[in-house]
C-alpha cells in the first residue's frame, strides 16, 4: 500500500485513539473507586479530571514543553537590580487555577477520589504543575497536623475555599549545595524576630515551585545542636507586606528533564516565616508529613507513566501502517503491547495499594512498619 507523501501526512487517527476521558478507559481504577465506596461527588471529581487530561490538559502539557514557552527568570531591572520574579506561561496558569480552584484540598473531598485525580493528572507528565499538587498536599497535611497557630489556619483556609480565580499553592525548600540529600547538615540560619517570626538568612539550593504561595523551608535556629535535632521547619510566604519576602532568585536551574517546572537556587537575606511544630524536630516532622506524600505522589507519577506510555504505544501503533497492515497487527509487536499494558497494571495496582495502605490507620508495630516500607519500596 502506498504512504502518502510527507507533505499530507496527518496524525488525527493517532490522536483520535488516545481516547476521551481516561478514566472511562481504565476499568482498573473504576473497579478501585467502586470497592473503596467513593460516593457521587468523589466519582465527579475523578470524572472530570479523567476528561480533562485527555483533553485540554493533553494539549497543555504540549504546549509547555516548547522552548518559548519555558519559565524563565525576568531581567535585571536598568539599576542593576535583581528580579523576583519566575514568569510561567499562560497554559501553566491557567492549568494551576483549575487543579487548585477544584476543591481538591478541601478536607470534605474524599482522599482516595483525590489521588485518583492526582493520578489522572500525572499522566500528561506536566511537572510544572504536578509538582505544584504534591508540594501543596504535603503543605496542608503538616498545617493541619501541627499549625495550631492563627497563620497556619489561615493558609489552610486558603486552601479549603480555592476557587479557579482565588487560589494559593506551596512549595518545600530542603536541598543545601553543601549537604544534597543530608538534610541534618541544613545551615540557612533562622533569627528570631517579632511577633513569633524568624528572620531567615542563607541559600537553598534546589527550590522547584518557587512561585508558590507559601513555601515550607528548614533552617538552623543560631545556638541549635548539630545534627538532624537542630533543623527547624517554617511556613515563609513568598510575598510580605505586598512585596517579596526577603529573598532573591540566583538563577533558575538548566534541566534536561522536566523543563516546563521552574527550580532555583535562592538567596534567602530577611525572609520572615513562622515555626510549624517544635523547633527540634523540622526535619522528623518534613520527613514524615511532607517527603512522605511527596514520596507517594512519585509513586503515582510512576504509574502514570507507565499507564501513558502503553496509551501511546496502542494508539500509534493502531494508526501507523508498515508493510502493508497496522503495526498492531504484526505478532512481535502485538506481544510487545500486550507486555506493556500487562506492566502498566500491575504499576497501578501496586501504586494505589501503596495509597489504601498510606491512608488506612494500621494499628500495631507490623502494619505500620509495612506502611513505611511498603511506600518506599514502590517509589524504587
Amino acid at each position: 500500500m502506498d504512504q502518502p507523501s510527507s507533505e499530507g501526512y496527518r496524525f488525527d487517527g493517532y490522536l483520535a485513539a488516545l481516547g476521551e476521558n481516561w478514566l472511562d478507559e481504565d476499568p482498573l481504577l473504576c473497579r478501585w473507586l467502586e470497592r473503596r465506596g467513593v460516593g457521587p461527588e468523589g466519582l465527579a471529581l475523578a470524572d472530570a479530571f479523567g476528561s480533562a487530561a485527555a483533553g485540554r490538559h493533553r494539549v497543555s502539557a504540549d504546549q509547555v514543553e516548547r522552548r518559548e514557552k519555558l519559565p524563565y527568570l525576568e531581567d535585571p531591572d536598568p539599576y542593576s537590580r535583581r528580579s523576583t520574579r519566575v514568569v510561567l506561561p499562560p497554559e501553566t496558569l491557567e492549568l494551576l487555577a483549575e487543579v487548585h480552584g477544584s476543591g481538591i484540598w478541601k478536607s470534605t473531598t474524599d482522599e482516595r477520589a483525590r489521588y485518583a485525580a492526582v493520578y489522572l493528572l500525572n499522566q500528561n507528565g506536566e511537572f510544572g504543575v504536578t509538582c505544584s499538587v504534591a508540594c501543596t498536599d504535603g503543605l496542608a497535611r503538616v498545617l493541619r497536623a501541627l499549625g495550631h497557630d492563627a497563620r497556619s489556619r489561615e493558609v489552610v483556609e486558603r486552601f479549603e475555599h480555592a476557587r479557579p480565580d482565588s487560589w494559593a499553592h506551596g512549595a518545600q525548600f530542603v536541598t543545601e549545595i553543601q549537604g544534597g540529600s543530608d538534610a541534618a547538615t541544613n545551615a540557612l540560619r533562622a533569627v528570631p524576630d517579632a511577633d513569633g517570626q524568624y528572620a531567615l538568612h542563607g541559600q537553598k539550593w534546589f527550590c522547584s515551585n518557587p512561585t508558590a504561595d507559601y513555601w515550607l523551608v528548614t533552617a538552623r535556629c543560631d545556638g541549635a545542636p548539630p545534627g538532624h535535632r537542630g533543623v527547624s521547619l517554617f511556613c515563609v510566604p513568598r510575598e510580605h507586606g505586598g512585596a517579596p519576602n526577603g529573598y532573591l532568585i540566583a538563577r533558575l536551574k538548566d534541566k534536561l528533564g522536566t523543563r516546563a517546572l521552574a527550580t532555583a537556587e535562592i538567596d534567602f537575606d530577611g525572609a520572615l516565616g513562622w515555626p510549624v511544630g517544635p523547633l527540634d524536630a523540622g526535619l522528623r516532622n518534613m520527613v514524615a508529613f511532607v517527603l512522605t506524600t511527596s514520596r507517594v505522589h512519585c509513586v503515582l507519577a510512576a504509574a502514570a507513566a507507565s499507564r501513558r506510555a502503553a496509551r501511546e504505544a496502542h494508539a500509534y501503533a493502531g494508526f501507523r501502517e508498515a508493510f502493508g497492515r497496522k503495526l498492531a497487527d504484526h505478532p512481535l509487536l502485538a506481544a510487545c503491547l500486550r507486555r506493556l499494558h500487562e506492566d502498566a497494571d500491575r504499576a497501578e495496582a501496586g501504586a494505589f495499594a501503596t495509597v489504601d495502605a498510606w491512608l488506612s490507620d494500621p494499628t500495631g508495630e507490623p502494619q505500620q512498619l509495612w506502611r513505611r516500607v511498603l511506600i518506599s519500596l514502590a517509589k524504587a
